[in-house]
């Protein structure tokens, strides 16, 4: 399992092409999954300047197992 780091801007085309993208709160210490979010919530967290690195974005990925 590979983890790609993504920008919150990226979420919502990631989520469109099927993947979960989860969210790191560093806030709260939390961990959400952004499919799973209002829209309005998200919205809100993309438009934040997020200067102080609170959220985090990434989405996994398998990895080709070389045989």
């Amino acid at each position: 399992m590979k983890y790609i780091k993504i920008y919150e801007f990226q979420a919502m085309d990631k989520i469109r092409e099927g993947k979960e993208v989860l969210m790191l709160d560093r806030k709260f210490n939390e961990v959400n999954s952004v499919n799973f979010m209002f829209v309005g919530v998200l919205a809100e967290i993309i438009n934040e300047k997020n200067e102080d690195n609170r959220y985090e974005f990434w989405y996994a990925e398998e990895e080709e197992e070389n045989v």
